[in-house]
């Protein structure tokens, strides 16, 4: 009688599903934290591309009007209102406007540009002492009268 007491004590599966659970628990835990890491860096990517782009078709559409600084002024406006979160965003380098020739080639002259490429950098906070830079450009062709996105170059 002792004998079968212990033997079926010991075939129990009484705690089977808490041990299971406690084993799969941390995986399931990391898989989690990794959709939400990269949700996360994903939306700040996709916020930063269009906060690129529409800083560019704003200086392309107003430049011909306006001052060029000014029109930069008001682009780098757009980024700081467009940014989840100012802070993230340099002191210097954060914004980079540049007038480009039809080769590509950086000018100084609003006048020989056939293009504008904006450069929008943030510094996002992956973890408490860690950060990602989060780069996007967008290049718009100036055309009289109408704006059109440049190509992307490889």
């Amino acid at each position: 009688m002792l004998k079968y007491k212990i033997k079926k004590k010991i075939k129990s599966e009484e705690g089977q599903a808490m041990v299971e659970f406690a084993l799969v628990l941390p995986l399931l835990l990391l898989i989690l934290c990794g959709i939400l890491d990269f949700g996360w860096l994903f939306y700040n990517q996709f916020n930063v591309d269009n906060t690129a782009r529409q800083a560019a078709r704003t200086i392309c559409t107003e430049c011909a009007d306006r001052d060029f600084n000014d029109t930069v002024d008001d682009a780098v406006e757009i980024v700081r209102d467009q940014i989840y979160n100012e802070d993230t965003l340099p002191e210097t380098g954060g914004v980079t406007v540049e007038l480009l020739d039809q080769s590509g080639n950086v000018v100084s002259n609003v006048k020989q540009a056939e293009s504008i490429r904006v450069t929008v950098k943030i510094n996002m906070p992956i973890q408490q002492s860690k950060t990602r830079t989060v780069v996007s450009s967008a290049t718009y062709k100036i055309e009289s009268g109408t704006v059109t996105e440049a190509p992307s170059s490889p």
